[in-house]
């Protein structure tokens, strides 16, 4: 899970650096027409505080709306929120759910991380086949930590 948090909090730092070039009521314009994009940067913004005051509850509602129109980074950090419990009740269930709709796109954080969750049984029933077939899809996704993972399984 460390490497995980690792990848979450870089790729949060870079999804903020992005948003530091446009102003917060921009971003705000720009998320409310529907910009998937403007809403991940806004939940980016939120959830570090960076420009705006932090605030989870904000970073998940943005997060959500971006989410839930097929926004790959949006759906893996509102997976991340629902592993740490920021701004959600904590659940294995919900964060894998959004883990498995980034995946499906080809993320290699989030199939990394879906891979972690069936290594360790986290949410999903323990399954060491499914854990190694999407560390290898990772890897294949160019996410060197699948490939880290998928040689620690083999192990």
């Amino acid at each position: 899970m460390r490497r995980i948090r690792l990848y979450f909090c870089l790729a949060i730092v870079l999804g903020v650096l992005q948003a530091c070039v446009q102003q917060p009521s921009e971003l705000m314009q720009k998320a409310e027409q529907g910009d998937t994009e403007a809403q991940n940067k806004l939940g980016a913004m939120y959830y570090r505080g960076d420009g705006v005051h932090q605030d989870y509850t904000k970073a998940n509602q943005w997060w959500a709306r971006a989410a839930g129109q097929g926004h790959p980074d949006a759906q893996f950090s509102l997976g991340m929120m629902y592993v740490y419990g920021h701004g959600v009740r904590r659940s294995y269930a919900e964060a894998g759910k959004w883990f498995a709709r980034a995946a499906q796109q080809g993320d290699g954080l989030a199939l990394n991380a879906l891979g972690l969750m069936y290594e360790k049984g986290q949410g999903v029933e323990q399954n060491y086949a499914r854990a190694k077939e999407l560390y290898l899809r990772a890897c294949g996704a160019g996410e060197w930590l699948g490939c880290e993972s998928y040689a620690n399984l083999e192990r």
